[in-house]
């Protein structure tokens, strides 16, 4: 563990967002290892998506406390990806990913008064996202069919996609008569939801939560509407580099700490935590980095969308000194690779990387 967060300072330092003043309410740390570690996903289709929804904590999951002998006990996070999807998750998913606020409509639902998502609800139907099955009841607990997802997510992305430009496909079991049937060519034409087979889109099939995660995120990577410039995100990567770097050379964590949760969210939040309190405030842990390299981000090549960005950080090059237990190293460390940013509360924030990936699973 000492030399996996070690090496995991420079990623730390590097990729710090701008600090932007001090924190009326720092962000909550969660403990990187129960809440950013799913037991259940190595190897599934969707691993990569729901991995990184995790870490942008657009995802959740449930948290189990496992015995492991002797008395020991260990909190696991489990996301259970082929569990089918509930009309109440898919809601909290969409609001959780869009910062959907609430508005002052009534809502008529009776049968969510004691579900651990009523906000969500709420606030997805006064944003005009979801209906009820009835008049006055929402049924949180139901499973969601691919159909009536693809309704959700028209009615929550139709502001930011332009679904007018797709280009959807006939399939053998999706009617003219069908309910959602201009739903689901909508979302189709442009790739969010897709088929199961070549000639089928299994309408009233229920879906999973891994597939609702992947059509959430498609969704998310298809929106085009206010897009941050490459000034606003050369200042959100680029200007704090030296800040973070700075702050780590003279020991000053207090202010590393508030940049962190001023601008940082999900996974980098939390494991740049875990690195500050087990090794720098502990003193177990010094660290140097001078940069040397022409550090810069590759913005013409970036995935760039309204709520989501990946973008190349280039020439990263560091000159560091680390000394760990009275031994002293010097090496050159690059840490450049693609970063991974979310707008959250209209701030641009880092939820992950793939230098802070990197050593996170060294």
């Amino acid at each position: 563990m000492k030399k996996k967060l070690a090496s995991s300072l420079l990623a730390l330092s590097l990729l710090a967002t701008p600090f932007a003043g001090p924190s009326v309410n720092a962000a909550e740390y969660k403990d990187t290892y129960t809440y950013y570690e799913p037991m259940d996903i190595d190897g599934h289709w969707s691993e990569d998506i729901m991995r990184e929804m995790l870490y942008a904590d657009i995802v959740k999951g449930t948290i189990m406390e496992e015995h492991l002998g002797d008395g020991i006990y260990i909190d696991n996070l489990y996301l259970n990806p082929d569990n089918p999807i509930t009309r109440g998750e898919f809601v909290s998913f969409i609001v959780r990913a869009l910062e959907l606020q609430p508005k002052n409509k009534t809502v008529p639902f009776k049968d969510i008064s004691k579900y651990w998502g009523k906000t969500n609800i709420q606030i997805a139907y006064q944003n005009g996202v979801v209906n009820g099955t009835t008049a006055t009841t929402f049924e949180p607990n139901k499973k969601v069919t691919r159909a009536e997802m693809a309704a959700m997510l028209v009615r929550a992305f139709e502001k930011t996609i332009e679904f007018e430009n797709g280009k959807p496909r006939d399939y053998k079991d999706l009617k003219k008569s069908h309910w959602a049937y201009d739903e689901l060519r909508t979302v189709n034409g442009v790739d969010i939801i897709t088929g199961m087979t070549a000639d089928k889109i299994s309408p009233n099939e229920f879906g999973t939560r891994a597939q609702s995660v992947v059509m959430i995120f498609r969704a998310l990577k298809k929106e085009t509407a206010n897009l941050p410039t490459k000034e606003m995100l050369e200042t959100v990567i680029l200007d704090n580099e030296l800040k973070g770097n700075e702050s780590v050379n003279g020991k000053d964590y207090d202010s590393l700490k508030e940049l962190v949760d001023v601008r940082q969210m999900g996974f980098a939040h939390s494991f740049s935590h875990l690195v500050i309190e087990e090794l720098f405030e502990t003193g177990e842990v010094e660290m140097h980095g001078t940069l040397t390299g022409d550090i810069h981000i590759n913005y013409e090549d970036a995935e760039v969308n309204t709520r989501l960005v990946k973008i190349e950080l280039s020439d990263a090059v560091y000159d560091m000194v680390i000394t760990e237990d009275g031994e002293t190293i010097e090496f050159e460390k690059d840490a450049s690779g693609y970063v991974y940013l979310r707008l959250e509360g209209q701030r641009w924030k880092l939820y992950s990387s793939e230098e802070l990936e990197y050593q996170y699973n060294k």
